[in-house]
């Protein structure tokens, strides 16, 4: 057989924990409220079945979205399999379900946390209740449909509708 060149192609397959950026990795963990402002001990199973202990500092708070990195712990380079690139962890921080902490834990934690800043209301105030929502009816208005003010409510109209227009004064 005639010598040649030998090529052959790798389809890198995603992985449930882990995504590959060059030689960095990109993870994401959730912790506990607890763990995120009093301190965490976080266990990660590496790619090659190591076991990686991580540990916040005290007063190490982590808030939601927060990314941390460990150097030397993301996948060997190219030619030279003694240097790694980078493990970064995105956090994501779990809050108590609704109605989970009683009132002596609600008065414990304002206790222990700083004060929150102090709104001014005027008497003229208006109260309202909120309620729990979904971004994906944002400018749908009441009825889902859009609000008054969107340009082709006038084409929706339907039925035959007659228009009128404002008088001029």
């Amino acid at each position: 057989m005639a010598a040649g060149d030998l090529v052959f192609v790798i389809q890198q397959k995603e992985h449930t924990r882990f995504i590959r950026k060059g030689n960095d990795l990109l993870t994401q963990r959730k912790v506990s409220l607890t763990e995120a402002l009093c301190g965490a001990t976080i266990c990660l199973d590496h790619l090659d079945g190591r076991q990686i202990v991580l540990r916040t500092k005290p007063g190490e708070v982590i808030r939601p979205g927060d990314v941390k990195c460990v150097q030397d712990e993301g996948m060997p380079m190219h030619k030279n399999p003694f240097v790694k690139g980078k493990l970064f962890i995105q956090f994501q921080v779990e809050f108590p379900k609704q109605g989970a902490l009683s009132t002596g834990s609600l008065a414990a934690l304002e206790k222990a946390l700083p004060e929150a800043p102090k709104q001014m209301v005027t008497d003229e105030a208006e109260e309202h209740h909120m309620h729990a929502a979904d971004l994906e009816h944002l400018g749908r208005g009441q009825n889902g449909r859009g609000n008054a003010h969107d340009e082709d409510d006038d084409e929706d109209m339907g039925g035959g509708g007659q228009r009128v227009q404002c008088a001029q004064q």
